[in-house]
């Protein structure tokens, strides 16, 4: 099997622009009402940045890195900022 296809959701699963589109309000929700510091670079290139969503917590607290595990075929990495909610509501900040 191609790893193309095997990471190609849109030839995969039916739907998945409809699956898509159901994280978008989840996602703005979670920038809309915690503190976010969106596309720190850290490296030169475009894609090459972070975003940092912060708790309320105060002083010294643990940190989530969270790593997408396979390459961008489609979308971006704000629609994955949902994933920052349990983490977040859990006083941890998520990178």
């Amino acid at each position: 099997m191609r790893l193309g296809y095997v990471y190609n959701n849109k030839k995969r699963v039916p739907d998945v622009e409809k699956i898509y589109n159901c994280w978008d309000k989840p996602c703005q929700n979670i920038l809309n009402k915690l503190h976010a510091n969106l596309d720190i670079p850290y490296e030169t290139g475009e894609r090459q940045k972070l975003d940092l969503i912060l708790p309320k917590a105060k002083g010294l607290i643990p940190v989530n890195l969270y790593f997408h595990g396979g390459f961008w075929m489609s979308r971006s990495k704000p629609d994955q900022t949902f994933d920052a909610k349990p983490f977040v509501e859990a006083s941890r900040p998520l990178v």
